[in-house]
């Protein structure tokens, strides 16, 4: 019984992963990522994975260019999820609502010259308006074009051993 209860943080410390070994048992070939890293120019990159190294992470930039990348020097990965439609929606009806809000306060203050009502009114009901109808037209366009979700791994390095 004492020999299995010193066998298994035995088992434990075999099976820690290598440091430049961070992300590759669930990173596959063809996933598209954002890689951050500290220095370089471009400080982030975008592209589908092309190959994983040991020590280094291949991608394929949408221009067709190669980048490769050390472990060792990615701050942040992070991993598509596809297009969010949902966040399309959201984003645009807020954005659409408040140009058209904004419009609409302004067309009904310089309207009520010719309404029977007053100022305030006017650029009320034209404030209520056109957020009203620019949130849903901002609705229909992030629908049509929604922004792309992401999801990130911070990666953490160990520290530098001195020797």
């Amino acid at each position: 019984m004492r020999s299995s209860l010193l066998l298994a943080p035995l088992l434990l410390t075999l099976a820690e992963e290598l440091p430049a070994q961070t992300f590759t048992h669930w990173l596959d070939p063809g996933a598209r990522v954002r890689v951050t890293t500290p220095t370089g120019i471009p400080r982030r990159v975008v592209g589908e994975v092309t190959v994983l190294l040991p020590d280094t992470l291949v991608l394929t930039r949408e221009d067709d260019a190669r980048v490769a990348i050390p472990n060792l020097s990615i701050d942040l990965l992070e991993v598509s999820r596809g297009e969010d439609r949902r966040r399309g929606v959201r984003q645009g009806f807020f954005l659409g609502g408040l140009v058209g809000a904004g419009l609409g306060g302004i067309l009904g203050a310089l309207g009520a010259k010719e309404l029977p009502m007053g100022i305030e009114a006017s650029a009320a009901i034209g404030f209520v308006g056109g957020g009203l109808l620019g949130g849903g037209v901002g609705a229909g366009v992030g629908a049509l074009f929604p922004p792309e979700s992401w999801q990130a791994y911070r990666i953490e390095h160990p520290a530098p051993v001195r020797r």
